[in-house]
């Protein structure tokens, strides 16, 4: 990590795809062009029935601002969308479990995709830098099913956690340095869950989004680049001190 850039940087964006044990992951890399990179970025995004792709307007504007940023940046297709291979989390059936339960069969599972991403950035960057997961949504219970898995971060960024929707304990438990942006008027989690939960989250510093519609930030991808930019390196000169 660095000091914050003064201004974006060009970039290169490459389709990749990740070999797992179960298929294969469809996913884009983004890094910058001209200069050595500063960190190591995956993007864990929202349910795919809830628009989970990495297309989807948060993923995809976070991986691509902070590789503007310096970062080589990884986001990617949980298995069975897209071009991901594997089980399908959108037919008719998981549609109605989760629209009944908000809960898809096997959906815990999702954790090892982003332990194959990981494992897969790692590989082709054989350097120390840090790696972040950005966890946005969905992407939360994904995070934290991997922390309980031994998964080790050097941050997190936890964009619109499903506090009503998931059990988040081991996110919130643990020791990795922590943003969380909680959304104001958020359809997925109340204002009294948000607020009573996330002062006992360990180690997390909590930027409120307040008039940024509500969990879907559309129109406002920038502020979420710009404060996560600024986490991590404030995080950078804390550490160093």
């Amino acid at each position: 990590m660095s000091q914050l850039l003064e201004q974006n940087v060009e970039t290169v964006s490459e389709s990749v795809v990740i070999d797992t044990d179960e298929g294969t992951l469809s996913a884009v890399l983004a890094y910058p062009q001209d200069i050595p990179a500063i960190g190591r970025l995956i993007v864990a995004g929202p349910h795919p029935l809830l628009g989970g792709t990495m297309e989807n307007n948060v993923v995809r504007a976070v991986a691509e601002g902070l590789a503007a940023q310096g970062w080589i940046t990884l986001r990617f297709d949980y298995r069975g969308v897209g071009d991901s291979e594997g089980p399908s989390m959108c037919d008719a059936t998981a549609m109605q479990s989760f629209w009944e339960t908000s809960e898809v069969q096997d959906e815990c599972e999702r954790w090892t995709d982003l332990r194959d991403a990981c494992r897969w950035l790692r590989k082709i960057d054989g350097t120390k830098h840090p790696m972040v997961v950005v966890a946005y949504s969905f992407g939360n219970l994904v995070l934290s099913q991997w922390l309980e898995q031994h998964g080790k971060p050097d941050a997190a960024i936890c964009i619109a956690p499903t506090l009503d929707q998931h059990d988040l304990g081991l996110l919130a438990k643990s020791p990795v340095s922590k943003l969380t942006i909680a959304a104001e008027a958020d359809f997925a989690t109340s204002a009294e869950s948000t607020h009573a939960a996330l002062p006992s989250w360990k180690n997390t510093k909590t930027e409120w989004a307040t008039d940024r519609d509500g969990h879907f930030f559309r129109g406002h991808e920038p502020w979420l680049c710009q404060r996560i930019a600024h986490f991590l390196n404030d995080l950078t000169v804390e550490t160093s001190q």
